[in-house]
């Protein structure tokens, strides 16, 4: 809906910036006592011990300064003995109420101590552990603290990450003097506990760069990596230039390979020329792959870095081909950069004028009325279509005897009225292997305007000289004028003693069923390929890897989206933003029986939905900043939590949130009314009863 685009941008960059760390757990035992903690044994199980608040070290000197007035102490200050020698072994622990588990499972323990024990604080006797149990599954370890700091001396310790896991958890600190020896020392004084979490390992999304592409080839800074006739080969670790982090690990090294990628603190070799789904285990990982297939720099390639005075790195690869040969004179320009603002973002820009070559050019395709010089093309394709193989020509196979290739090209077309664009057509299809899509390659492709094609669908399998009806929609068709192509490709010389591929009955309708365009190649004469333009050296006549990946091969972004190793071209220039998870937050201001219901993720690249329950009138939503409830009439639960700065006559709705790094922190409010309905307010002060919604706060990751 159109509405959807104005919850994106509506305030969110505004009020968009960086979340402090979450505290989930704090303790500094002011009140006197032992504050939230319990006493236990080592099972737990509540019993009095030798923990207590404590003012004093040893019944003279006060605890440091930077604990306040008050500490939890194992000894027995409360009795006025400043050590923890009872005559025999003793143990205790105190241990915090249950706490919910953060959103990325993992979190940091920091406290203040000061311990004097035996032996210098020897880990062997008298022991002080910190210890952790999650979702009641036992106690574990995180940590154990040695060696002595005696007060006045204190010493601040933080410990973990520790993982949480899912179900609550709760933490404990326990002494156990192991033996009944050696005990007359002050014990172990600790405070000014405070738990965090963990940050998740960002995860990114991927949107359109507005980046224009600029080649670093003549730049005077620029070192080239390799010249013409370069093969799988991988640099050298090369020191970034500015702090860069990936999937939240800063990096200080980044490797180039020829095969259009890099990657990041490793010692790879070269190879790595068969590309990969994006994430893949195996190797290489850690990695970012702006076009990772097997290229070669040919007879004018070259590959450079170079580094802007912001701190930018720009790895470029230039006029590559593909190895071993490039036999429709393809070439592939691109980039990599790596940027310091926004901070630790990734573009991956395509000079799209070098992924195509040629103009109009002598190709297979021909009007053809014979399969096989023999039999007649199927009677529902009339008594023409277009062709690829040598018909014309009396040999009906593409074997040249090389490698070849060729498209026939659709005219301009007007703008549809609404997307997506359906292209059907009638074809016949008999090529190697059973018509594997490995070789004897036969594509559909779509562009808008003058851009880079885009592949649509690849026709695999045979339907020799027997039609079959394709529906494809045109991805790479958009809202402007638009063209689209039929591309095949032998890839090699090898087994092209095939019929090859025949198409006919071209309709292209929009969303609305409007007819946009038609063929049916019946209409010249002589029979030829009608409205259609041949084009030799099609444009990309292989497909790519393109996205990046963690140091596991386990998280990563597929920049097409199409999640296999055969991604294409995108058509335009990407951008891969590191983001954190969002979320929403229910504030209660309703009364009456509606309800808010939020889904989606609130992360920058995602959606978010808003659903109004219970409502029996007219549903009314609106969005804003948040604000302190604001009551609205009796009863006092009727309150306005979100500023009326979009107003919304639906019950629901879904809305997008772009790839953009400025969104990462904005918050925004939206709540809803019933307008009508039973319960909630009467006549005043609107004149109408309503009842309205508790408010969600929305928070973008």
């Amino acid at each position: 809906m159109v509405k959807s685009a104005v919850l994106a941008a509506a305030g969110l960059i505004a009020l968009a910036g960086s979340a402090p760390a979450q505290v989930i757990f704090s303790e500094n035992f002011e009140g006197g006592g032992l504050g939230v903690y319990t006493e236990v044994d080592i099972f737990s199980t509540p019993t009095a011990t030798l923990w207590h608040g404590e003012g004093f070290c040893d019944g003279i000197t006060p605890i440091p300064a930077t604990m306040g007035t008050n500490a939890a102490a194992y000894n027995q200050g409360d009795l006025a003995l400043y050590n923890y020698s009872t005559g025999g072994a003793n143990t205790g622990g105190i241990e915090s109420p249950g706490i919910a588990s953060p959103a990325s499972g993992a979190a940091t323990l920091a406290f203040e101590y000061t311990k004097q024990t035996e032996g210098g604080g020897s880990a062997s006797f008298d022991q002080c552990f910190v210890e952790v149990n999650v979702g009641g599954g036992g106690y574990s370890t995180v940590g154990q603290v040695s060696g002595n700091s005696v007060c006045p001396a204190s010493t601040s310790v933080t410990m973990g990450p520790a993982a949480i896991g899912a179900g609550g958890f709760t933490h404990r600190f326990r002494f156990d003097t192991v033996d009944g020896i050696g005990n007359a020392y002050q014990g172990w004084n600790v405070d000014n506990v405070v738990l965090t979490a963990v940050a998740a390992p960002p995860t990114y999304c991927v949107g359109p760069s507005a980046a224009a592409f600029s080649t670093i080839s003549t730049s005077a800074t620029a070192v080239l990596l390799w010249g013409p006739g370069n093969d799988d080969t991988t640099s050298a670790p090369i020191p970034l230039p500015a702090p860069f982090s990936f999937f939240g690990t800063p990096k200080a090294t980044f490797q180039v390979n020829n095969n259009g990628w890099i990657a990041f603190d490793q010692g790879l070799g070269g190879g790595f020329f068969t590309n990969a789904p994006i994430p893949s285990a195996t190797a290489p990982n850690d990695a970012v792959f702006g076009w990772w297939d097997d290229l070669h720099t040919g007879t004018l390639g070259n590959v450079y870095y170079d580094v802007t005075p912001g701190g930018q790195l720009i790895v470029e690869w230039n006029s590559e081909e593909q190895f071993p040969g490039n036999s429709s004179g393809e070439n592939v320009t691109f980039q990599v950069r790596l940027n310091p603002s926004p901070a630790n973002t990734i573009e991956v820009i395509y000079d799209g004028s070098t992924f195509s070559s040629g103009g109009p050019a002598a190709t297979l395709w021909h009007g053809e009325a014979l399969c096989d010089g023999i039999t007649p093309i199927p009677a529902s394709m009339g008594t023409n279509a277009a062709s690829y193989n040598q018909g014309d020509i009396a040999v009906y196979n593409y074997n040249t005897g090389v490698a070849n290739s060729g498209s026939i090209e659709s005219p301009v077309i007007g703008a549809p009225g609404s997307l997506p664009v359906t292209l059907s057509f009638e074809y016949t299809k008999e090529t190697e292997a059973g018509g594997s899509a490995t070789f004897d390659q036969c594509f559909v492709e779509s562009r808008t305007g003058a851009g880079a094609y885009v592949m649509d669908t690849q026709i695999a399998g045979n339907s020799v000289c027997a039609s079959t009806l394709a529906s494809v929609p045109l991805v790479g068709a958009g809202a402007g004028t638009w063209q689209h192509r039929f591309r095949f490709n032998t890839v090699d010389g090898i087994g092209n003693t095939y019929q090859g591929w025949t198409v006919d009955n071209v309709s292209a309708v929009d969303a609305g069923a409007a007819v946009l365009f038609t063929e049916n190649f019946e209409s010249v004469a002589p029979p030829g390929l009608a409205s259609y333009t041949e084009a030799g050296g099609a444009a990309i006549a292989w497909a790519a890897a393109i996205g990046i990946e963690n140091a596991t091969g386990t998280a990563g972004t597929d920049g097409t989206g199409l999640g296999t190793a055969n991604s294409t071209f995108p058509g335009t220039s990407l951008i891969f933003v590191p983001h954190g998870t969002g979320s929403f937050t229910p504030v209660p201001t309703g009364c009456g029986v509606v309800t808010l219901t939020p889904g989606g993720s609130p992360e920058i690249g995602g959606s978010v939905s808003m659903t109004l329950g219970g409502v029996t009138g007219i549903p009314v939503l609106w969005i804003g900043a948040p604000i302190a409830p604001a009551p609205l009439c009796p009863p006092a639960s009727c309150s306005l939590g979100a500023s009326l700065t979009i107003l919304l006559p639906v019950g629901s709705f879904v809305a997008a949130i772009p790839c953009d790094p400025a969104l990462i922190g904005g918050v925004l409010a939206v709540q809803g009314a019933d307008v009508l309905g039973a319960g909630g307010c009467g006549v005043v002060p609107f004149g109408v009863p309503f009842s309205v919604s508790s408010t969600v706060v929305v928070t973008i990751g």
